[in-house]
């Protein structure tokens, strides 16, 4: 059997207020039926607490050097990972016994170069952080230059101790290049960003060590092994690096050095 609902009728009649004991009474009149009249004692409920104040953050976080060198640090590690392959098939195809070298390895050595790395490199960093950054360049330049000297001594001109002796060079800075790396990444985390100009005199400072460490590795038929733990002493006006002189001119994007030795 379906239940019926009958129309509810609302009539509005006065209602009186009264005020017992520091509350608030509604007394709610006799029905017409003789029912007995009930009284609803009522409360205030509190007001819910506010929210909590949205905070805007007014100021974005100071850049650090970390910001600036982020395209250093991640093609130097693309760099280790390229040059990393070339070391192991440079050793597979080397056989030590007679200190004789596979030359198909030469095309794959001939693809490495740590030169594009010193367009990533912001002048103005500080003394210490510099030093360390420059420390993983000449790491990897110093291991490319290694395998570099490596075969040209032992391929083209059959002096094998002196190949050994350039992979030794390449060997050392590969052992230390984790480390450095780690170091001057974070030292970069702990200073701001550089704000040297391109064409600034600190700007010509960083060339002239650059083209000098490369100069080290490379030069004179040298095959690696700097290590660049020291800032490497510049007199820009004298135009010497390390004691040895140099041309510097800026081309309208950045400094070009030469370095006046062979």
């Amino acid at each position: 059997m379906r239940r019926r609902f009958l129309p509810l009728v609302l009539i509005l009649v006065p209602l009186a207020v009264g005020c017992a004991g520091g509350g608030s009474v509604l007394t709610v009149p006799p029905t017409t039926d003789g029912a007995t009249t009930t009284s609803v004692p009522t409360t205030t409920a509190p007001a819910p607490p506010p929210p909590p104040p949205v905070t805007t953050p007014t100021t974005l976080p100071e850049a650090t050097a970390l910001d600036d060198l982020w395209g250093f640090f991640a093609a130097a590690e693309a760099l280790d990972a390229s040059v990393g392959e070339a070391e192991r098939l440079f050793e597979a195809s080397l056989d030590r016994s007679t200190v004789t070298i596979d030359p198909e390895v030469q095309p794959v050595l001939d693809g490495l170069d740590a030169t594009p790395l010193r367009y990533t490199i912001p002048a103005g960093l500080s003394s210490d952080l510099e030093v360390a950054v420059l420390a993983v360049f000449a790491d990897l330049d110093g291991r490319i230059a290694a395998l570099q000297g490596a075969f040209r001594e032992i391929a083209l001109f059959d002096e094998p101790e002196w190949g050994l002796e350039c992979l030794a060079n390449g060997e050392a800075a590969t052992d230390r290049f984790s480390a450095d790396l780690e170091r001057a990444r974070a030292l970069a985390a702990l200073e701001p960003s550089p704000g040297a100009a391109p064409d600034s005199v600190p700007a010509g400072i960083l060339t002239a060590r650059l083209e000098a460490i490369q100069s080290m590795n490379w030069g004179c038929e040298a095959c690696g092994g700097v290590r660049y733990d020291a800032e490497m002493p510049v007199d820009w006006e004298g135009r010497t690096v390390a004691g040895v002189g140099f041309e510097a001119t800026f081309d309208g994007h950045r400094w070009q050095v030469i370095v006046l030795a062979c």
